[in-house]
């Protein structure tokens, strides 16, 4: 996205760009970034305001949801300054604007919302983004099959609930791979036609990145034939599932 002629336009008037590499290099100016911001991992990003204090670490690699991101950090900053000046503000409003950039844990959004009058637009607002906050914590923890395996179940009943992201959105990918897992054990073909198609266009990007590598592949061509053969068996797997349960 970075490289892209749309990003680096649209960033020259609205951001102040600044990359660090950590190199570990003791002494090195800005060398501890990476742990000042709590962050674990590469690669990390935060949006900062003038201060240098992060507004929101949950920044989408994605433009459109970028250019949402730094909308929401704006109007953010405003009402911050009005609160912080002894202004009178919305409180509901003043919570959606800090829960939508993940200023909440889960059980203190809950806590939250449970003491304001939220109208029903409100509400809505307010179970997308605790959605997101839920799904995040999912992903952190499905890093081991039975975190997989809770998560699968966990994404299962937010579906059957009527909750579900919003297309594009960064647990977008995570949910419907979730979904399929859980629709796939349970024999549930209506989940299944709705994750299905997802799981098919990533298998899909997975096997044209990897068929792109062969040519400058320096390791053992075995290897990524071996990589090349598996993806085409999971595209395969999933088209099967996916007419079988559309004759179901």
């Amino acid at each position: 996205m970075f490289s892209k002629e749309e990003f680096q336009t649209w960033a020259k008037d609205n951001v102040v760009l600044f990359a660090s590499i950590m190199t570990r290099i003791e002494g090195r100016e800005d060398d501890a970034l990476l742990k000042d911001y709590g962050f674990r991992g590469f690669p990390s990003m935060a949006i900062l305001d003038g201060s240098g204090d992060a507004i929101t670490k949950k920044v989408a690699r994605e433009l459109p949801a970028m250019k949402e991101s730094v909308a929401a950090c704006n109007a953010y900053a405003k009402t911050k300054a009005k609160v912080d000046a002894g202004e009178d503000v919305d409180p509901a409003e003043w919570f959606l604007t800090r829960l939508a950039l993940g200023q909440f844990s889960v059980d203190e959004a809950k806590e939250a919302a449970a003491e304001l009058e939220l109208t029903e637009s409100q509400k809505a607002t307010y179970d997308k983004a605790l959605l997101g906050l839920e799904l995040d914590g999912l992903m952190a923890s499905a890093r081991n099959p039975a975190g997989q395996k809770a998560a699968a179940e966990a994404v299962y009943a937010f579906y059957k609930a009527g909750r579900v992201p919003a297309a594009g959105s960064q647990q977008e990918s995570f949910f419907m791979a979730m979904l399929g897992s859980a629709a796939d054990s349970k024999n549930d073909g209506d989940a299944y036609l709705v994750a299905g198609p997802h799981l098919l266009k990533q298998a899909k990007d997975a096997l044209k990145r990897i068929e792109d590598m062969r040519e400058g592949f320096k390791g053992d061509p075995k290897r990524i034939e071996e990589a090349i053969d598996r993806m085409k068996k999971q595209v395969t797997d999933i088209e099967a599932k996916l007419e079988s349960f559309k004759k179901g």
